[in-house]
């Protein structure tokens, strides 16, 4: 590189407007080009996340106030915190599973796209889809897990006096 870079200065007059890499030094600058898109993509990722978990959290928290007395009247014939507290960690869990298979089945499709439209062969390999699977079922536990214990807390007499 040092020979290839003289040789360079000679044939431009000295003149020195230019550099020469060697291949490792090209591959360390790739690798640090890609270490930045990784970074920005799960950054993206993550805020992904959690809008997404807002999202399970208001959906739950509506449906919990329009269900009141639904659950005033579970609560006045029987049916312990526990089990309500269920119901709605089970429906928050739902949302988070069928909006994963819908992201999972978007990537398959995007996938697709770019293997048609381009000479790209992006891989999905299993490993990937079962994160995004436990990932996703995660996000509906956890951000259904509060509105689930509003639904658990309420008092059966003020839920049935609710409209």
């Amino acid at each position: 590189a040092k020979q290839i870079e003289a040789e360079l200065g000679k044939n431009h007059g000295g003149q020195s407007g230019f550099s020469v890499l060697t291949g490792n030094q090209n591959l360390s600058s790739n690798d640090n080009i890609l270490e930045l898109l990784t970074r920005l993509i799960a950054g993206v990722a993550a805020i992904s996340l959690l809008v997404g978990g807002i999202g399970i959290m208001n959906v739950m928290l509506v449906s919990v106030a329009e269900r009141t007395r639904e659950i005033g009247i579970r609560k006045a014939v029987g049916a312990t915190n526990r089990q309500i507290l269920s119901q709605f960690i089970i429906e928050a869990t739902l949302l988070g599973v069928v909006g994963g298979v819908l992201g999972i089945a978007l990537a398959f499709l995007i996938d697709l796209g770019l293997r048609l439209a381009t000479n790209l062969e992006p891989n999905i390999s299993w490993q990937i889809v079962a994160i995004a699977s436990g990932v996703s079922l995660l996000v509906g536990v956890v951000f259904g897990t509060i509105p689930a214990i509003q639904a658990a807390r309420k008092n059966p007499i003020e839920a049935l006096r609710s409209d």
